[in-house]
């Protein structure tokens, strides 16, 4: 008994100069070399003071003094400024004399323009409660994680979003209390945009439920989209509900998107925001009544952001002066989608068991930017028109991860869309379908630089990693859950020598992982693997293998 109470009593002294107030997070981002924004959480409004210093006893800290806000949840954000580029830096929150027990690190980034090694983390689609993804991330201490959408999914998960400011507040807490992220968070700078699911994937005017089709007796299979315009006018809660419960940058235009920019080094990054400012995807497909039939033909005015953000991308990368200018969005760059969409069309009427028909694949293809030609060719005949070089993609939403180096995509780009999922094996079962409806193999039509499950058999979670290697390069790759290179892709300089240049060859994880499908594989990969069974079945369906 005597032996129990000095193991109390040590307890006690060890934490009575510390206290826990904090309910969720702290959060860095809007980072640069000399500021970042902090925020976090308390269980009650509170006056606190900020401390800021280089070493982790605190001493000569900066000191920022503040409240958090009733009126947003009790929150606490702290803009800090003046801080010296590539420097460690150590934060406390303290209350009441008290040290929180919720503290952290971050290390600003070096002066603009400088030209070193930088690595970026990069993912999207966060479901399930597999987070090992985060503890690898960790592990590779990246200087900024880029997180592309469906960051969690509180259009399903979070009953009444986003009608209200109070169920937007949940779907943050949702965020901020992730099993193995929400232990990254305080020492990881990031960036976020939200997709559809966290952003409920409106359209400017109207919102599509999804595709469907009915049995009709005289016309057959009739395919039809089911639309709801009431979210729409839940945009704004989403757009303020960023501002207000996110540390992050300004925003380009607090009305219409969640479109911003930043900085790091030698490289700029144009964070796009498709979901809100986009004409819905539908309006680019026709029906004939008569013959019951779909076509897809989007016209000039069908644009997958505002001419406004248009403008501000094209503005930015023209003026840009970063050796890598980076277009992050939660959708899918990739030109050669439009196959994808096509197939659909072409298959309309074909019945997927409980997976709808083949007009669902086009619909679900058409929100990428393959669906909106005049805006994809309008952004690729600037970037040939004016000659800028180096610009790569980053993007989600696909549940799986592959990579092109901008033959197929129109841009070098990385699709790095498993962070917490049920399945990957999107590509896989494409690949197969592409196989029976005569495509060439998806390796050379659609990603040319892998991932999960092209020329490999690893379907694991995985996230996304660029590394700016200078000036000379960039290495995207994916690595998995546990901390195996999937595969690899260089990207020179456009000032890289041509004997280097030729070094664009992807390179594959030699040990092959053992095939293993998820029990419960979300719907996007139950219906390709529908689509595919069924094809194999009716093999009577010809095509010529040329569905553009």
């Amino acid at each position: 008994m005597k032996h129990l109470f000095s193991v109390i009593l040590l307890l006690c002294l060890a934490t009575a100069g510390s206290a826990q107030n904090i309910l969720y997070a702290p959060v860095l981002g809007g980072a640069t070399d000399t500021s970042v924004r902090i925020l976090f959480f308390t269980a009650a409004p509170v006056s606190f003071r900020m401390e800021v210093a280089r070493d982790s006893s605190f001493g000569g800290a900066e000191i920022y003094t503040a409240s958090t806000d009733s009126r947003l949840h009790n929150r606490g954000l702290v803009d800090v400024h003046g801080l010296t580029p590539d420097t460690r830096y150590y934060y406390r929150v303290v209350i009441d004399g008290r040290p929180d027990t919720r503290q952290g690190s971050f290390t600003t980034w070096p002066a603009e323009g400088t030209r070193r090694h930088y690595t970026i983390t990069t993912g999207s689609c966060q479901e399930t409660d597999d987070m090992k993804a985060y503890d690898v991330m960790a592990r590779h201490k990246p200087d900024v994680f880029i997180h592309t959408g469906d960051w969690t999914y509180p259009d399903y998960m979070v009953p009444g979003y986003p009608t209200t400011e109070e169920f937007i507040f949940k779907g943050y807490e949702k965020r901020y209390t992730e099993k193995s992220m929400k232990e990254m968070l305080p020492y990881t700078l990031i960036d976020y945009v939200a997709d559809n699911h966290d952003g409920t994937g409106m359209g400017i005017h109207e919102h599509l439920r999804a595709a469907r089709y009915r049995e009709d007796s005289a016309k057959g299979i009739v395919n039809y989209f089911d639309i709801d315009s009431d979210l729409c006018k839940w945009r704004s809660n989403v757009i303020q509900g960023y501002m207000h419960y996110y540390p992050g940058y300004p925003l380009a235009d607090t009305s219409h998107g969640i479109y911003h920019s930043f900085r790091m080094g030698n490289a700029e990054f144009f964070v796009l925001d498709t979901r809100q400012d986009a004409e819905l995807n539908v309006r680019g497909f026709h029906y004939d009544s008569t013959a019951n039939h779909w076509t897809f033909a989007p016209g000039p005015q069908h644009k997958i952001i505002s001419d406004a953000q248009m403008q501000w991308l094209k503005n930015g990368l023209k003026t840009s002066t970063a050796d890598w200018k980076f277009i992050v969005m939660g959708v899918p760059f990739n030109k050669n989608a439009r196959h994808l969409i096509n197939l659909g069309i072409h298959y309309q009427d074909l019945e997927l068991a409980d997976q709808g028909t083949g007009f669902r694949l086009a619909s679900s293809w058409s929100c990428y930017w393959a669906g909106y030609p005049a805006s994809q060719e309008d952004l690729l005949g600037f970037i040939r028109d004016n000659n800028i070089k180096d610009v790569l993609v980053i993007s989600g939403d696909t549940h799986h991860n592959v990579m092109d180096d901008g033959r197929n995509a129109g841009l070098p780009e990385i699709n790095a869309s498993g962070l917490s999922v049920t399945g990957t094996v999107l590509a896989h079962y494409m690949n197969l379908i592409g196989v029976i409806s005569g495509y060439p193999n998806i390796k050379k039509y659609l990603w040319n630089g892998g991932g999960n499950g092209i020329h490999n058999k690893n379907y694991k979670n995985a996230f996304g990693q660029i590394d700016i290697n200078g000036r000379e390069s960039v290495r995207m790759s994916f690595v998995d859950e546990d901390d195996h290179v999937i595969c690899a892709l260089d990207i020179p300089h456009s000032s890289t020598i041509t004997k280097e240049k030729k070094q664009r060859k992807p390179l594959y994880l030699k040990r092959v992982e053992r095939i293993s499908f998820a029990k419960k594989p979300t719907p996007g990969i139950r219906f390709i693997k529908a689509m595919a069974r069924t094809l194999l079945h009716k093999k009577k369906i010809k095509t010529n293998g040329d569905l553009t």
